[in-house]
């Protein structure tokens, strides 16, 4: 396996900020963490899996290593076992990247595996925080590891074998194979009309059947979907509608969940209004028009690191006389991947959920058998269940943040006198990095704006730092003298 290592230059920068050693199987994520690290001065090495990055730590001591956990050859667990066995690696910092860090991450950290952890997909600012935090200080996994073990601590499980093909990847294939079909259907019912009527001679076919291959691609293939249903005239009707005094929007999800219902439900609220598309009971998109726009796609690329703000807002500034979305202009241009573009809907369609689920007056209205070509193209089919679990877990700490944090725009600065008296070690990376950003003028949208992140984590952070005397609200006029 070949292992790749590069430096930041020649301006003595990298040396002064330390060697990382990138472990993951992916190329994608190899090569963007290398981009963000070698942007801070690091020097970086990687390799493609557990066994080469095994070799290159032995043959070249980085001062912190990150690696992914399921891997060929030697995977996550395999290598930070191997670790241990070193005398001249075992004080090395390691933070491991996982998609299932929720699950693994603390119990490879409590069991001396990896000091630090970090969920997949990661923003620079926290890649960045947690290196810090970390390189200099001694790894401390080898006394944990004696601790869990006196403890009697079961390990944790290590990835035996790749998991088997997920039902969104099934789901893409099945889709993929429908497409192929309708594309060949079409093209054998129009082909010989066309030919007739323009008189084309047997050369000039070839050339017509490429003509409509072109014309019937994935996107206009996916448009057919809602203009046939216009063929059904009770499409776009509202089966039911109500208020959500009277019967709350959680409710009214669960019910449409039980019954496998397909359409888009509409909701009216406090000046915003919100779309979510579904397929038998499963949330395939999300839509919210109103507001400050907290919501748009392109937020949620950027908060993935997956595409610049300067690209987002230049797109949008751009208008499409096809009206194609901003998320397949991006794919077009490669800026971004189709897996890409998927990542930032789920996490769209979520907050919007979420957000919806807060609201405790306007009305909604259920329309079925309407789908739209975006709604199908996406097909995110996140099931209800788990959405309504996290909202009402959500909703309740909305409760309590709203009593201190009142909306949006409130300004809060920090109180130097508690922070002097803080110490090291108490904040986590997520907490200073939002104290970093209460400066006294900034507003709550302007920190989560510059931090990307999601406003509810951003809120409760901050009522964290609230409860903890770290910050404080600046006086109405004094806050009104800085706009």
């Amino acid at each position: 396996m070949a292992v790749e290592a590069s430096g930041a230059g020649n301006d003595g920068r990298a040396k002064e900020r330390g060697t990382v050693l990138v472990i993951d199987d992916c190329t994608t994520v190899r090569t963007r963490v290398r981009e963000i690290l070698e942007a801070q001065a690091y020097r970086v090495q990687t390799a493609g899996d557990g066994a080469a990055g095994l070799e290159e730590a032995r043959r070249r001591r980085p001062d912190a290593i990150l690696v992914d956990f399921v891997m060929p050859r030697m995977n996550g667990y395999q290598f930070c076992q191997e670790l241990l066995k070193s005398e001249a690696l075992r004080t090395v910092p390691v933070v491991l990247m996982s998609v299932k860090v929720d699950r693994i991450g603390e119990q490879f950290v409590r069991h001396g595996l990896a000091d630090d952890a970090l969920s997949k997909p990661f923003q620079p600012a926290a890649l960045r925080a947690v290196l810090e935090h970390r390189i200099g200080r001694p790894s401390r996994r080898t006394e944990r590891r004696g601790e869990a073990e006196g403890e009697g601590e079961p390990p944790p499980a290590s990835p035996s074998q790749l998991p088997p093909p997920s039902d969104e990847e099934r789901q893409r294939r099945a889709a993929a194979e429908a497409l192929e079909r309708t594309r060949g259907l079409l093209l054998s019912r129009l082909l010989g009309p066309l030919a007739r009527t323009l008189g084309l001679a047997e050369s000039e076919l070839d050339a017509a059947r490429r003509g409509l291959l072109e014309g019937l691609d994935e996107k206009t293939l996916r448009e057919l979907v809602p203009a046939l249903a216009g063929l059904d005239p009770h499409a776009g009707l509202p089966s039911f509608s109500g208020a959500i005094e009277a019967l709350p929007i959680g409710e009214v999800f669960q019910m449409v969940a039980l019954q496998n219902l397909t359409g888009v439900m509409e909701i009216e609220g406090p000046g915003l209004t919100a779309r979510v598309f579904l397929s038998g009971g499963k949330v395939d998109l999300s839509r919210l028009d109103g507001g400050e726009g907290n919501f748009r796609l392109g937020n949620y690329l950027v908060q993935l690191d997956l595409v610049a703000p300067q690209d987002v807002e230049r797109m949008a500034e751009m208008a499409d006389p096809d009206g194609t979305p901003i998320g397949e202009r991006l794919i077009k241009l490669g800026l971004i991947s189709r897996d890409d573009l998927r990542k930032a809907l789920q996490l769209q369609a979520q907050d919007i959920f979420y957000e919806v689920l807060r609201w405790t007056h306007g009305l909604y209205r259920f329309r079925p058998h309407v789908v739209a070509a975006e709604a199908s193209s996406a097909a995110l089919a996140i099931p209800i269940s788990g959405l309504l679990m996290e909202g009402y877990r959500r909703v309740d700490e909305w409760r309590v943040i709203e009593r201190e944090i009142k909306g949006f725009g409130e300004v809060y600065e920090p109180n130097p006198a508690a922070i002097a008296e803080l110490e090291s070690g108490t904040l986590s990376t997520e907490e200073k990095l939002v104290l970093d950003h209460v400066t006294g003028s900034s507003s709550v949208s302007d920190i989560i704006r510059a931090l990307r992140l999601d406003s509810f984590e951003v809120c409760r952070v901050l009522y964290r730092l609230l409860s903890m005397k770290l910050i404080r609200r600046r006086r109405t006029t004094e806050a009104a003298g800085e706009k």
